[in-house]
């Protein structure tokens, strides 16, 4: 099984959402100099597939995920082109969907970036139910909702972003894993209603 992080209490589970070991792009440093930061324009292509490039083989077989420059949008792009052609086959790529904080993720707009990529798996980095910069005034108490379920046949895997505020983060967190764990089955407002009462 896998551990997502978060600021919360550890959750663990097993099956197809298991989520690979997350390396974040930020300690590429510490495997080669030459990999980007954030921030890093789109021309830089050679410099985003370098650190992971570098990186991968000295992890031994344990999965690497990046966050490329570009990690929001649903149009292809010669960056995206170029980054899927130039890093492993292992390492996953990390998408926010259409926009920073989606309101709607498609399967056909993942299938479209697992394109773009050549092909490549994508994880989606899903800012909900995150409340930082901006939101910081915002809770964000709702159910996880908005995602197609078919987006689980076609995505990797799924980060969700908590708020700061850890504990609150566990309403919306828990309906995510409910709507993870069974998409087909999901039904809102019960999971909202469970995890109201736990």
């Amino acid at each position: 099984g896998g551990s997502p992080m978060g600021p919360g209490k550890l959750a663990r589970w097993s099956g197809r959402w298991a989520t690979p070991l997350l390396v974040a792009i930020a300690l590429a440093p510490a495997c080669s100099s030459g990999g980007a930061s954030n921030g890093a324009p789109p021309e830089a292509v050679g410099s985003s597939c370098t650190a992971p490039s570098q990186c991968y083989p000295a992890l031994d077989g344990a999965a690497l995920t990046m966050c490329p420059t570009e990690y929001v949008g649903t149009h292809p792009s010669p960056y995206l082109s170029e980054l899927g052609a130039g890093m492993p086959v292992e390492v996953d790529v990390m998408w926010t969907g259409p926009t920073v904080c989606s309101p709607v993720l498609l399967a056909d707009d993942a299938r479209g970036r697992t394109q773009a990529l050549g092909d490549r798996r994508v994880i989606v980095w899903d800012n909900y139910p995150v409340n930082d910069v901006l939101m910081t005034a915002s809770l964000h108490l709702g159910p996880y909702q908005g995602r197609d379920r078919d987006l689980v046949d076609v995505v990797g895997g799924v980060l969700c972003n908590p708020m700061t505020q850890a504990y609150a983060s566990q309403i919306a967190l828990a309906t995510a894993m409910d709507f993870l764990r069974d998409p087909d089955g999901y039904d809102t407002a019960a999971s909202w209603s469970r995890a109201c009462a736990d």
